[in-house]
């Protein structure tokens, strides 16, 4: 039997964790991506949960180890100095994965000998009985709507909110990060919320006795809009167990006025031949050209607004639009999607100008051979009519082509979405 290494046991442990990709630095004993670049590294693996689900590690120079994690916050910091520290690590990579993330500093030699014993487990909670108190809260609504989370798709419960919202013949508001947990046309899907001031004002909440919260990121869904009607936050590993105890009232509420007036404004500029494009033509046409499994990826701002609110979703993980402004975030999507799936039509999006961490992105996706395709938003972009768009895309989401356009957009639709539901608040400092 070979002999064992510390690199060994970091393998493992990351495994153990949950953790399937590494990006960064070369590591002994950890297969990496070889990315030389800090910066791309991390945002490679921020962006891979998005696009692909399991947890992702960016292996940094200096012997650091950061693992990203769902939430918001500052990551929780360990020092590995020996391989009895690194066999008690799962625990702590998995708490890290599911919280705010994770930074290990390695401050031992990889390549020497250790034990070969399996470090101590990573099992993270799928299942218990219901809470009595939800259970109690429940049955005594007469209507309950749900308010769902990014946590709802990093924790791998959206088969268990389907079971829930059919238990309860229930509507539901998701925010952005969890876009394609029903499809657009579903009954279940009311809107997408927390990108406009006013959206929970008008996402029905009002109207219910009884607010579900799960997987509810801050940064999405800041409290103060949702936390003043009655709520009850539930983990979402309870969403089964409750669905299988619990029967709602019987009979639907009326849509809320949020998806009537968001529905108004995005199909009135799905018929314009307007030039410039209207924005809600242009993510009509990303869902054309990237049906069947693409991906669309947009950078906070102009263009990731538009996609995070009219891009018609019909599949989980089909939009990725970041909770906070992350340098580099639509095109590192593309390309950890192209990694896994060379042949997966995708296109990255972003607003203004190309920005040095895409710039960054792009050059490591080229020396793996990879092409990101890349449509810049600017009010100085290239004028085109929606027939020569739509037709530029099947060149642009090409995993052969890639490449960078511009494109401006008619900047007046913004207003209408403004009546509609308030000034945009998402990405805002200190919102």
């Amino acid at each position: 039997m070979a002999d064992v290494t510390a690199g060994d046991l970091l393998r493992r442990v990351l495994s153990g964790a949950g953790v399937r990709v590494a990006y960064g630095t070369p590591t002994s004993g950890v297969p990496v991506i070889g990315v030389s670049d800090p910066e791309v590294a991390l945002t490679l693996a921020i962006a891979h949960r998005a696009v692909r689900g399991p947890t992702a590690a960016a292996m940094l120079e200096g012997g650091i180890v950061r693992v990203p994690g769902s939430e918001a916050g500052e990551p929780a910091r360990l020092v590995i100095s020996d391989a009895a520290d690194l066999l008690d690590a799962t625990p702590h990579v998995g708490r890290g994965s599911a919280g705010s993330g994770l930074e290990m500093r390695l401050d031992l030699d990889l390549d020497r000998p250790a034990p070969d014993l399996p470090p101590s487990g990573w099992v993270e909670p799928r299942w218990s009985e219901p809470d009595p108190v939800a259970r109690d809260r429940l049955d005594r609504a007469s209507s309950v709507v749900v308010l769902a989370g990014p946590g709802v798709v990093t924790r791998g419960a959206v088969t268990a909110l389907h079971a829930f919202a059919s238990a309860g013949r229930l509507g539901v508001i998701n925010t952005w990060g969890a876009k394609g947990v029903f499809h657009w046309s579903s009954r279940h899907h009311w809107a997408t919320a927390g990108l406009q001031d006013q959206d929970f004002a008008l996402a029905g909440l009002d109207r219910a006795e009884l607010v579900i919260a799960v997987g509810v990121d801050e940064r999405e869904a800041p409290s103060r809009f949702w936390r003043q009607y009655p709520h009850l936050v539930v983990d979402p590993d309870q969403l089964g167990p409750l669905a299988e105890r619990w029967r709602g009232p019987s009979g639907w509420l009326d849509l809320p006025p949020l998806r009537i007036r968001l529905a108004g404004v995005t199909q009135a500029g799905w018929s314009s031949g307007s030039k410039p494009v209207m924005p809600t033509r242009v993510t009509m046409h990303y869902g054309q050209s990237l049906a069947a499994g693409g991906l669309v990826a947009a950078d906070a701002g102009n263009a990731g607004y538009w996609v995070a609110r009219t891009f018609a979703t019909t599949e989980l993980r089909a939009a990725c639009v970041p909770p906070a402004t992350t340098p580099g975030w639509a095109a590192a999507c593309v390309l950890v999607s192209r990694i896994a799936d060379p042949l997966r039509p995708a296109l990255a999006v972003l607003s203004g100008a190309l920005d040095d961490h895409t710039r960054s992105v792009i050059d490591v996706a080229s020396g793996l051979g990879i092409a990101v395709g890349v449509e810049v938003w600017s009010p100085d972009g290239e004028t085109i009519g929606p027939d020569e768009h739509l037709a530029r895309l099947g060149t642009l989401t090409d995993s052969r082509v890639g490449g960078v356009v511009s494109l401006a957009t008619d900047e007046h639709q913004i207003d209408e979405m403004v009546e509609a539901a308030g000034e945009v608040r998402a990405w805002r400092d200190g919102d």
